[in-house]
């Protein structure tokens, strides 16, 4: 899921584009944007935050903490450690459905 989700940033947020939008903001030395600001590309491309949510009336926030918690989740799971292995097969199949409906979400806005 992860690459998927990777894949899927990469495609709809190319790194170029996201660094010329009006909104962003380098946070880290090298100019990279963050997951976050991916993402949010992603949903609303080089669009004003304000005109985003005022005139739109869409909060991109909540989706892109749904999103980010999606990928880090599984991560969780994939580089086992001690306090992070899940054994409970309810547990990862509730892990799994959350993944796949928020991914679901991300491709529907």
């Amino acid at each position: 899921m992860r690459i998927l989700f990777e894949h899927m940033v990469g495609v709809l947020a190319p790194i170029d584009q996201v660094t010329k939008s009006e909104w962003f903001v380098a946070v880290r030395p090298d100019n990279f944007p963050t997951r976050s600001q991916r993402i949010v590309f992603a949903i609303q491309g080089g669009l004003a935050d304000s005109f985003v949510k005022e005139t739109l009336g869409i909060d991109v926030m909540p989706l892109r903490k749904r999103l980010i918690r999606a990928v880090d989740d599984p991560g969780k799971h994939v580089h086992g450690r001690e306090d992070t292995v899940v054994e409970d097969e309810a547990e990862k199949n509730t892990a799994a459905q959350a993944t796949i409906e928020t991914l679901n979400t991300f491709l529907d806005t």
